[in-house]
């Protein structure tokens, strides 16, 4: 069954795509979702400022510790087992100046004494770039989310298969089509992107669940502040 959203709030999803971009769901008030691939997250942020948004959720890491790592991470690790790989360690903000896996090794390291593994490497520039457009022009309706904690809730915590692998996709996109009867003709359009698409269409549905008063968050006590008073947590 088709569920049907009645509230009267803009709200976004991104993912960012490994081929550059963001896969952008956004749904203005009243109206059906809509896919976007947008080419840079300056043209990304140019969107959210030009929307009047209920609610934004960004699968990057949004509030950077100074030297530890996030409390939000650690329990999001906790919480989905076998899948806690898929969560990126954050880096310290320092670490977003290196140009080299090398030199943000050495800056993490002598702050926390851990290196700089090669998934948060892969996506440094955008947590850099997400980082310094949030800093020049705060918005406090767009938060942080983690694709794989939407999909164990929309589970309710039944394991589900990798999404690298076709099993996975499908139980993903199964998940998600009681909200989006547009998905199947989304993932048509862009069968190089399917994982993309799918974690963009997550992400939309916290948003949802945030205007909806229903979203969780981790952690979920004490929810921290980076330098920039931005809270360090993962909407889910």
């Amino acid at each position: 069954m088709a569920i049907t959203y009645r509230i009267d709030s803009t709200v976004l999803g991104a993912d960012g795509c490994r081929g550059g971009g963001w896969m952008t769901v956004v749904q203005p008030d009243r109206e059906r979702p809509q896919l976007l691939h947008l080419p840079t997250t300056a043209a990304l942020f140019q969107l959210i400022r030009d929307l009047q948004l209920g609610a934004a959720v960004l699968d990057i890491p949004i509030g950077l510790p100074p030297r530890e790592l996030r409390r939000c991470d650690l329990e999001a690790r906790r919480l989905l087992g076998r899948a806690a790989p898929s969560v990126f360690l954050t880096p310290p903000r320092a670490v977003l100046q290196a140009t080299s896996q090398k030199e943000a090794s050495s800056i993490w390291r002598q702050l926390s004494g851990r290196g700089c593994p090669a998934q948060t490497f892969g996506i440094l520039a955008r947590i850099r770039e997400v980082d310094m457009e949030l800093r020049a022009h705060p918005l406090p309706a767009v938060h942080e989310g983690h694709p794989e904690l939407a999909f164990q809730r929309l589970a309710e915590g039944t394991p589900l298969a990798s999404k690298h692998i076709p099993a996975g996709r499908a139980a993903r996109a199964g998940l998600l089509q009681p909200h989006l009867p547009e998905l199947p003709s989304w993932l048509d359009r862009h069968p190089g992107l399917v994982e993309d698409v799918l974690d963009a269409c997550a992400c939309w549905l916290v948003a949802r669940w945030v205007i909806e008063g229903s979203s969780r968050q981790l952690p979920v006590e004490a929810v921290e502040l980076d330098e920039w008073n931005t809270p360090m947590a993962i909407r889910y």
